[in-house]
Order: structure tokens, then C-alpha cells, then sequence
């Protein structure tokens, strides 16, 4: 058998198993609200059905039942009456799936939100950085891509408390890009766009008087949706300050991928009270 036709022999059985799953899922325990919800990322996010097929098969299942909300997070075990209890054990907020990848106080503090930000960001970072225009430096608080003393916002550009998570600069052109991410719940996406829009909006405007500026905010969502309008961002970001590159779309679609494996190790670690924080995954094209 040749390995076209082997690879497409398990894609079809993987996708039975998939519509499967959906049709047992759907019928037992999606609420309406969640399911309609679904049908609107998945139409505005091809990215996330076809990125799915290059993710290990546990990941894929966590990817499905996050996204039609039927994972054991303990208001799912309560409403299923397995347990009494659906309280975080970390902060007494209930227990949701919201609340467990983005929502929880104690597991923001820990860190454990910053790990998959970083991922994501990491992913983003060395893409760009193998890919710069000549003239282009780029800077970001991830190891090894530091301004000089510190920050992301080389001191002799401005002196500022902010620290966007890119910071690029041309200095022959007297250019400079922000960009700026975050990974909210879904739903929370537009609110987290604006929020940092408004937040960066004085930095960019300090900076106009002596550089032509372009800034970014982007929202690759926790359960690794990136919507049409912030994959545009993204592809914007990309050719402002690097070469044309056909790539772009594995960028897209690597971004998802370290959001939903980060947010995946996130969840599996829900009941530990600690969090050893395993680094920043990076998803590099062709990985």
C-alpha cells in the first residue's frame, strides 16, 4: 500500500471516529447556548478543523470536548451527578471550563496562563525573527530576544514602563511596530482587542513624533480559535516588517496548535496545587 493511501485510510478512520464522538456528545450533553457558539467559530475559523489532523490523538479528543464543553471540570461532574462539589479547590469560584483555562486567580498568579501566552508568543517570536527585512531588529521578554537592559522597548527609542510582548524596530526607515498578544476564552476575545488597543494607544502615540508606528493586538483564543479578523492582524504583523513568505499560513495554524497543547496541559493539571512551569512550547513550521 502506498503511504497516500495509507494516510488517507486513517484520516477517514479518524474522522469516523470523530463523527462518532460528535453525534454520542451532542445528543448527551451539549447546551444549546455552547453548541450554537461552536458552529460560529468553526465558520469563522477554518484553521482550527484542519490543524486538528496533525495533533496527537489525546489532544484531539481534549480539542473536541473542549470546544462542545464536555470535559470533567467539576459544574460538568455536578450537573452529571458525579459529584456534589463544584467549587475550584484553588480559589471556591465554581469550577468551569472558562474558569479553569482563563478564569482561575490562583492559577493566574502561579503562572499557568503566562505558559501558554508564552507559548504562543514563543511560536510567533522565532518565526518572525528567521524571517526580518534588512534594517528590522525585533525585541520581545522571552530569553534571548531581550533590549538592551532589559524590557522589549530599547531605551534609547523612549523611556517608557510599557513592555510589549514584540517590539520591532527599524531605525534607518524610522519605523517601529507593537505588537501585542493575548489568549482569552473565546467569548472575551473583542473585549481583550479593545482592552489592549486602548492600553498601547498612548505608547503609539508618544512614539509618532519621531517613527511612523504600527501596532497590533492579536487574540489566538485558549481553546485555540484565531478568528478571520485576527488572523488578518497576524499576516498584517507578518509582512510589515518581514519577508513574503508563503509560510504564513503554518504560522497561523502553529499558534493554534501551541495554544490548545499549552491550554491541554493547563487542564490536566487542574488538581495539582502546585505548578512547575515546563517552559514556553514552541510550534516551528514543520513541526
Amino acid at each position: 500500500m502506498t503511504k497516500k493511501l495509507l494516510k488517507g485510510k486513517i484520516q477517514a478512520g479518524v474522522q469516523n471516529r470523530v463523527d462518532d464522538f460528535w453525534k454520542e456528545k451532542i445528543g448527551r450533553y451539549v447546551m444549546q447556548g455552547d453548541f450554537l457558539a461552536l458552529l460560529v467559530e468553526e465558520e469563522n475559523c477554518v484553521t482550527w478543523k484542519s490543524y486538528l489532523w496533525d495533533i496527537p490523538q489525546g489532544v484531539l479528543k481534549f480539542a473536541i470536548n473542549a470546544s462542545i464543553n464536555t470535559l470533567p471540570t467539576l459544574d460538568n461532574l455536578k450537573r452529571w451527578g458525579k459529584r456534589v462539589n463544584d467549587r475550584c479547590p484553588f480559589c471556591g469560584n465554581i469550577q468551569t471550563l472558562a474558569h479553569v483555562l482563563t478564569g482561575c486567580v490562583t492559577a493566574l498568579n502561579q503562572g499557568r496562563y503566562t505558559f501558554r501566552h508564552d507559548s504562543v508568543l514563543s511560536t510567533i517570536v522565532h518565526f518572525v525573527g528567521g524571517r526580518l527585512r534588512p534594517g528590522f531588529a525585533l525585541f520581545s521578554d522571552l530569553a534571548g530576544f531581550q533590549a538592551p537592559h532589559g524590557g522589549t522597548i530599547p531605551p534609547h527609542v523612549i523611556s517608557t514602563s510599557f513592555r510589549p510582548d514584540i517590539f520591532v524596530l527599524n531605525e534607518s526607515r524610522r519605523e517601529v511596530v507593537i505588537f501585542e498578544l493575548t489568549c482569552p476564552w473565546d467569548r472575551n476575545v473583542e473585549r481583550s482587542h479593545t482592552f489592549k488597543e486602548d492600553k498601547y494607544a498612548p505608547l503609539a502615540a508618544d512614539l509618532s513624533g519621531n517613527y511612523r508606528v504600527f501596532h497590533f493586538s492579536v487574540e489566538v483564543s485558549a481553546r485555540g480559535q484565531i478568528s478571520k479578523q485576527n488572523r488578518a492582524r497576524l499576516r498584517s504583523f507578518v509582512y510589515t516588517c518581514c519577508t513574503r513568505d508563503r509560510q504564513i499560513g503554518s504560522l497561523i495554524v502553529n499558534c493554534s496548535r501551541a495554544s490548545l497543547l499549552s491550554s491541554f496541559t493547563i487542564f490536566h493539571a487542574r488538581g495539582e496545587p502546585s505548578w512547575n512551569s515546563p517552559g514556553p512550547l514552541t510550534v516551528r513550521t514543520g513541526s
